[in-house]
């Protein structure tokens, strides 16, 4: 809310704004998203290790009135041309006073068709393409999803997808709607089978939404044989083929848990076919 405050004054309580967010992946990067969301804007994540040159091509056609970010960006968001009274930075919106009447103000003149986010996908061409995507859509993705696969308060999501991926939107969504808990596992952790294992175990994750490669990598380095994630209930796939050889190792290793196959484009808010095997 105090981030949503100081966007509200910059932008004059003027609704539908687009926001970028230039932050490293994590509980941050979240809180943003929702600054924006309770000042009745729209935001895209952009992904920090992207060349600037893409990440200058998705301002030009974003064309965002101001970034929210940190002291380690704001220097890569002066270079994308952003003047200093268009950069938030988190920690003096940490010291804005929240403006609920303003807050409640620029929510009330929300409808559920506004966008929500625009997400960059590669673009067939080359060229950043930006996908539109409204509340009504998360919405009724969310409620679906929930509903199909029962997450509850219970449910401890391990999310590897990335912020600027259509597929943590079932991670971020799924755990505001439920109340459930969302642990964004390190990047770094998908390198170390042994430590991405004890990192599941240890924090008791067990419902997993990841793109099939990570799934692979694990079933082919073997530990599934050595160590297994005792927690681990649901085991949900999207965004490329998952190979029936290292899908059987995982039923092999935990045949009791649940296995989804999810489809769909970002155009269609993550998925719009599903298989449960």
């Amino acid at each position: 809310k105090r981030i949503a405050t100081r966007i509200l004054k910059l932008t004059g309580g003027k609704i539908n704004t687009p926001a970028a967010v230039l932050l490293k992946k994590g509980v941050e990067c979240v809180t943003a998203f929702m600054g924006v969301t309770y000042a009745g804007g729209f935001y895209t994540p952009l992904d920090e290790a992207s060349p600037q040159a893409r990440l200058q091509k998705i301002i030009e056609i974003l064309k965002p009135r101001l970034i929210v970010t940190d002291e380690a960006h704001a220097g890569l968001a002066r270079s994308l041309g952003f003047p200093e009274s268009r950069i938030l930075l988190l920690r003096d919106c940490m010291e804005c006073e929240i403006g609920d009447v303003e807050i409640r103000k620029a929510l009330a003149e929300k409808i559920d068709t506004d966008p929500l986010y625009v997400l960059f996908t590669s673009g067939s061409t080359g060229v950043p393409k930006g996908v539109t995507i409204c509340h009504r859509s998360v919405i009724d993705y969310i409620e679906w999803v929930c509903s199909t696969f029962q997450f509850t308060k219970e449910t401890r999501f391990g999310n590897q997808a990335p912020f600027y991926f259509d597929n943590s939107i079932l991670d971020i969504y799924s755990t505001l709607k439920t109340g459930a808990t969302a642990y964004i596992i390190p990047e770094k952790l998908f390198a170390f089978p042994v430590k991405l294992m004890e990192y599941l175990n240890e924090k008791q994750i067990n419902t997993i939404f990841w793109v099939p490669s990570a799934l692979i990598y694990l079933a082919n380095s073997g530990i599934l044989e050595r160590q297994k994630p005792q927690y681990l209930q649901k085991i949900l796939f999207c965004g490329e083929v998952m190979p029936n050889r290292q899908l059987n190792l995982w039923r092999r290793a935990l045949p009791s848990a649940q296995y989804a196959n999810l489809y769909g484009p970002t155009e269609i808010t993550d998925v719009c076919a599903y298989f449960i095997v």
